[in-house]
C-alpha cells in the first residue's frame, strides 16, 4: 500500500493511510462515511464560524486598545519631558534676577549653606564679603 486515502469497496467506510515522519510506523484510520462530511444545516455549520468571527473581532479590538495605550504612553512621556523642561526654567527664574541677569538672594543662601558645611567638614576658615551700595541707580545710570 502507498500513502493516500481510499473508500472501501462497500462504500461504507473511508480509510486514510499515512507514514509517520522519521518513523517506521504507518497510521491507518477508518471513519464511517456518514461522519466524513460535516452536515450543512443546524448549529454545526454556523457556530464554528461565529466563534472564529468573534475571536477575530476581539483580536482587532484588542489590537486597537494596545495602539491607543501606546499613543497614550507616548503623549504622557512628551508631557513629562515638557514638564521637566518647564521646572528647570522655573528653577532658573527663581534664582536669577530678570532685570540684571545676576543671581539673587535665594541662590546666594543656597551656595553659602553648601560652602559653610564644606568648610566645617574640612575644618577650614571661610570669609564672606557683602556690599551694600547706596544710591546704586545713580552709579548704574552713568
Amino acid at each position: 500500500m502507498t500513502d493516500g486515502s481510499f473508500t472501501a469497496p462497500t462504500g461504507s467506510a473511508y480509510f486514510v493511510q499515512r507514514d509517520g515522519v522519521n518513523s517506521p510506523w504507518r497510521v491507518v484510520m477508518s471513519v464511517p462515511h456518514s461522519t466524513l462530511y460535516a452536515p450543512l444545516q443546524g448549529a454545526a455549520t454556523w457556530a464554528p464560524w461565529a466563534i472564529i468571527v468573534f475571536l477575530g473581532v476581539g483580536a482587532l479590538a484588542f489590537g486597537r486598545l494596545l495602539a491607543r495605550l501606546q499613543e497614550g504612553r507616548t503623549a504622557l512621556a512628551k508631557a513629562n519631558a515638557d514638564l521637566a523642561s518647564a521646572n528647570a526654567d522655573l528653577l532658573l527664574l527663581a534664582r536669577v534676577d530678570k532685570l540684571t541677569g545676576t543671581y539673587n538672594r535665594r541662590h546666594m543662601e543656597e551656595q553659602l549653606e553648601g560652602l559653610l558645611s564644606a568648610a566645617a567638614r574640612d575644618q577650614s576658615t571661610t570669609s564672606v564679603l557683602m556690599l551694600d551700595v547706596d544710591h546704586f541707580k545713580r552709579i548704574n545710570d552713568n
